[in-house]
């Protein structure tokens, strides 16, 4: 379990780290409405995870018929209101437009500067996703997001412990 060490506090859990941190680096946004959108960002990406590890559970090499389900196949409803019916098959195309469909216009996924929502979109496809098919160039918003930015030095932090 990740553990952060704040003066005499700690704080569990990576989601709550990931807020504390984006909050005391200036990276919540600038408005309760830039600050939901980040969380709206930081939910998809957890959610799809999630998805991913119910085709390949969490430390099994992905087979090629597990990735061409994930990159090629699933729901479709990328827009308008989310199709429960397909609720099971949301896999890598469902997701991506969907995080696509709320990406700020301005370089960064959220408002104006960058924010814990290129953070996480940064840490997620340009360190996790090991494998990039040339074929999405829908998606091409989303990647270029994720690799014009670079980690910035987060400060007010005595420790910072990962527990395997």
């Amino acid at each position: 379990m990740p553990l952060a060490i704040v003066g005499d506090a700690s704080i569990g859990q990576s989601a709550a780290i990931n807020y504390y941190l984006a909050t005391e680096c200036g990276l919540m946004g600038k408005s309760s409405l830039e600050a939901a959108q980040i969380i709206s960002i930081s939910e998809h990406l957890k959610e799809m995870n999630t998805a991913y590890r119910t085709i390949v559970p969490w430390g099994a090499e992905p087979s090629k018929d597990a990735l061409d389900k994930w990159f090629d196949q699933g729901a479709t409803d990328v827009t308008g209101t989310a199709d429960r019916a397909g609720q099971s098959t949301r896999y890598l195309t469902w997701w991506m437009g969907r995080i696509e469909a709320v990406l700020g216009s301005s370089g960064f996924a959220v408002g104006d500067s960058l924010s814990l929502a290129d953070v996480l979109l940064y840490n997620v496809f340009s360190e996790h996703l090991k494998v990039i098919y040339d074929d999405y160039d829908d998606f091409y918003m989303l990647f270029l997001t994720c690799s014009h930015h670079q980690w910035h030095r987060m400060h007010n932090i005595t420790r910072c412990y990962v527990l395997i």
